[in-house]
C-alpha cells in the first residue's frame, strides 16, 4: 500500500480537461474549415488550378 502511494507521488499532474479542450477546439476549427472551403469551391470563388480542383472536389465529396 505504501509502494503505491509512493509512485502516484512521483506522477505528474497532467490537465486532462485542458488538452481535451484545446483538440476538440482544433477539430471545430479542422470542420469550420472543411465546410468553407466547399462552399467557396461550390461558389465558384475558390481560385485553383483544374487539377487541383477536381481532386479537391473529390475528397470533399467523399465527405
Amino acid at each position: 500500500m505504501g509502494m503505491a502511494r509512493r509512485v502516484k507521488a512521483y506522477i505528474p499532474h497532467w490537465p486532462w480537461h485542458e488538452i481535451f479542450g484545446f483538440c476538440v477546439a482544433i477539430l471545430f476549427v479542422v470542420i469550420l474549415s472543411v465546410i468553407g472551403i466547399k462552399a467557396l469551391i461550390l461558389a465558384g470563388k475558390a481560385h485553383l488550378p483544374q487539377k487541383e480542383l477536381s481532386s479537391l472536389l473529390q475528397i470533399l465529396h467523399a465527405l
